[in-house]
């Protein structure tokens, strides 16, 4: 299995690369989500949103440490290499439970953000490594893996107000199902600004509408450094904001509650996945 290094970080075009990182995450009960593959300079990781894969964390008296129940017993990750054939997917089966005894599935409570370490890193040379997966990882298709360098992170801290920023994932809740207007097995981008910053939670707020299956999906973020266009990588989609509207029936003394989507997302940033991997 190869690993491919990104270096085109420069254009004033959103690079090629970038539309092939999101990682469709499909559990057993058909539920979805949205995910990337990231790696350091030993290992590669799936990352994705808490909730896609954790019904719960349950703190356990015997043995004094959190037990994590999971929404399925397997993962199943198909994306889209670097490769000349047109439409090649990668697939990765991940034995969850399996992650969790060789203690490779790494999450906290304190935020929405998990990642599973599926091998171990052996260069070959500059831009390339071989990768050894883990044995809670099963390949079906794997002609090369597209990933995410730890390095292009860019930290809470360093993120601005009004830089423009791509959300990437699989939101197959929306359209028609019987009438299918787009290709479910293939990401669809969005583009906004990061519209605030909520320090007591250390979240990013951004103008980007999300839906059921973009959780978990990797957030771009673009900007001008020395008269150059740059990306990099700032947080995973971890929830929309609702837009709550409360209509009263005074005659009858009834409430109905309307909630919508408000066209605004809640973002992780990716800060805390380095303390994860730090442990």
């Amino acid at each position: 299995m190869i690993c491919t290094l990104v270096n085109k970080l420069e254009s004033q075009h959103l690079p090629d690369f970038m539309l092939r990182l999101p990682v469709y995450a499909i559990l057993n009960d058909s539920s979805t989500g949205s995910g990337f593959y990231l790696q350091d300079n030993s290992n590669v990781y799936f990352v994705t949103a808490r909730h896609v894969l954790v019904k719960t964390i349950v703190y356990n008296k015997a043995s004094k440490k959190d037990s994590i129940i999971f929404n399925s017993k397997n993962v199943k990750c198909i994306s889209y290499s670097d490769n000349p054939i047109p439409n090649v997917q990668q697939i990765l089966h991940i034995d969850l439970i399996e992650s969790l005894k060789n203690e490779s599935f790494l999450t906290t409570r304190l935020n929405d953000l998990c990642a599973i370490k599926i091998g171990k890193l052996t260069k070959i040379n500059e831009i390339r490594s071989e990768l050894t997966f883990e044995k809670s990882v099963t390949p079906e298709k794997t002609p090369q893996l597209e990933c995410i360098p730890l390095s292009i992170i860019q930290n809470y801290n360093e993120c601005k107000v009004g830089d423009d920023v791509f959300i990437f994932g699989y939101p197959n809740s929306i359209g028609i199902k019987q009438s299918p207007q787009f290709d479910s097995e293939r990401p669809l981008l969005r583009k906004g600004i990061i519209a605030g910053k909520y320090d007591k939670q250390k979240t990013i707020i951004l103008d980007c509408p999300s839906y059921y299956g973009n959780s978990g999906g990797p957030v771009i973020v673009k900007y001008i450094e020395n008269d150059s266009t740059k990306y990099r990588t700032i947080g995973v989609v971890s929830e929309l904001i609702p837009y709550v509207e409360d209509w009263y029936n005074l005659k009858n003394g009834l409430i109905n509650t309307s909630v919508s989507n408000s066209g605004y997302s809640v973002i992780v940033p990716l800060d805390f996945l380095k303390d994860l991997l730090k442990k």
